[in-house]
Formats: structure tokens, sequence, C-alpha cells
């Protein structure tokens, strides 16, 4: 009994000094290292656009232009651990904003191949062609990042609409009638997004109501809104929504399956649930922001943007 009274401290002792020094150890299998990625070459089926493996090639920011058609990155990429992801961005030249324009998930080490063409990248500018810094990303499955340099090209614009009708031909309005995008093509467009019980979607739809009314200041063959309804609705709801309790005076469309709004998620470059945007004349989208001012003198300002000597 004394030798384990005198015993059983120190065994006490020395088993806390294990789980410390098990917890304190430097964990094993942890990747710190980061990915390796590099642009080899853009090319299309007609012309190298850049090549870094060709001492000869020099490339100049802006100068080649993506017109039309197919085109391909081939990116050399290495890592030590399984590579999870690499997207392909267009950062814009003017505001810095940066779109993801395509995603491959689970890349092999080695040069993989992105394609791509103008279709792809969002209207943003009021040139055309717009000014893009194309480049890749690439990260493992520990979170490990790194990008590829940055090259910038001058990108066709193409009207929107133009692209929808080429996704979705025309689309049923919810009262009966077939529309036709491109009509809206050189005008004012306001597209709304919107879902059931969404309160400042029907105040934004009502100060839509309202300056359809108003043909004093505003005139309506310069522009349209187009109000979407998504799958929280029944279509009989969205129905009875605009023509029985805000009897809406503009196109109004179910979108049940979603494929309008999947459609535009992939121009915008990002997930949009109850969003309204302007497309411009020009094809310019500029998206709402309500924490940038209401939306009234909003709308009323995408007007003013649009038609400055009306």
């Amino acid at each position: 009994m004394k030798i384990w009274r005198h015993a059983l401290p120190l065994l006490i002792s020395g088993l806390v000094m294990l789980i410390i020094s098990c917890h304190t150890e430097t964990p094993v299998n942890i990747d710190n290292q980061v990915p390796s990625a590099e642009i080899v070459m853009i090319y299309n089926d007609t012309d190298t656009l850049f090549n870094a493996d060709d001492s000869l090639f020099s490339f100049t920011d802006f100068q080649p232009s993506i017109l039309e058609g197919t085109h391909y990155m081939k990116v050399r990429l290495s890592d030590n651990q399984k590579l999870y992801r690499v997207i392909l961005s267009a950062e814009d030249h003017i505001t810095g904003e940066s779109y993801i324009i395509k995603t491959l998930n689970d890349p092999q080490e080695g040069e993989i191949t992105l394609e791509f063409d103008y279709r792809d990248f969002p209207v943003v500018q009021e040139q055309n062609p717009q000014e893009f810094y194309v480049s890749a990303s690439v990260s493992d499955e520990s979170e490990n990042k790194t990008s590829t340099s940055k090259l910038g090209f001058k990108i066709v614009k193409v009207f929107p609409f133009n692209l929808f009708f080429d996704a979705l031909g025309k689309i049923e309005e919810i009262r009966g009638d077939s529309i036709d995008f491109r009509s809206k093509n050189n005008k004012l467009a306001f597209i709304q997004f919107m879902s059931k019980g969404c309160l400042s979607c029907v105040e934004e739809a009502l100060e839509m109501k309202l300056m359809y009314a108003d043909t004093l200041s505003y005139d309506l063959s310069k522009y349209s809104h187009s109000l979407f309804g998504n799958d929280t609705f029944t279509e009989a709801e969205f129905l009875s929504f605009v023509t029985r309790e805000q009897k809406l005076p503009f196109d109004c469309f179910w979108d049940g399956t979603g494929s309008v709004k999947v459609f535009f998620e992939s121009l915008l470059g990002k997930q949009i649930e109850n969003e309204v945007f302007a497309v411009l004349p020009n094809g310019k989208i500029i998206i709402y922001d309500y924490l940038e001012g209401d939306f009234e003198p909003w709308i009323h300002s995408m007007y003013d943007l649009s038609y400055p000597n009306k």
C-alpha cells in the first residue's frame, strides 16, 4: 500500500505529461503546400493568342480580341495532394470586379484545358468590345490556393437578350402572350425576380406601376419591366397576385422551373433571389443595390442614364 501511495502521484503526473505531449506535438500529414498554376497557352481553332512556352511569342494586354467560337486555355497544375477545383475568372478592367466564367472540379495534375467563349462573359461595360483580365485560380482539398498571372483580352459584347433568346426562345407571359425578349434590345429594360412573401419585392413592383402610369415624364416605348415569380408561388397564385391583387400593367412570368433564373445567374456571375437589375440600351447590366439608396430614385436614374437627352 505504501508503494502504491508513493507511486500513484508519479503515474498520474506521467499520464498528464503524455496527454499534453500528444496535444502539443506537431500534427502529421497536414498539407501546407500551396499548389502551382501557370497559363501555358490560350488559343482557338485558327490562332494562338498566348503561348508562354514560345520565347519568340510576345503578348500585349488588350490587343487580341476574342470574337466568336470556342477558345481554350491550357493550364499547368501541380500539388502534393489532391486538387479540388480550378476557376476561370474574368476581372473587369474598369471596376476590378471579378466574375466566374468556368469551373472545373477535381482536376488532375499536369496540363488541363478549359473551354470558353465570348458568350460566357458578363455585359458590364459601356464600350464594345469590353476589356477583361482573364486568369485561373486553383485550390486543393486543404484549401491552399493560388492564381495564375492575368492576361488582358478584348471581348466582343453581345446583347443579353440575344443570348436569352438563343437559350430559351420566346417566354410565355402569365396572361398568355409569348414574348420575344430581343424586342427589348436598344431600350431600357428592368428585370425583377421575386419570391412569395417578399414585401420589398411588392413595393418595387408598385413603384414600377407608378412609373408606367407617369406617361408625361416617361416614354413607355423606351423602357419595359418584366417580373418573374419563382416556384414559391403556384402558377395560379402568381396569376392572382398579378391580375387581381396588384393589377400589374407590365409583363409578368411564372418561372416555375427556374430556367430563367439560372440563365440570368450565369449571365450575372452570381446567385440571384429577390433581385432587380436594369439592362441599358447599350447592353450594360446594372444591379439595384438597396444599400445605396431607395428603389424609386434608382429606376428614374436608370432612365436618365439611358436617355440623357430625353
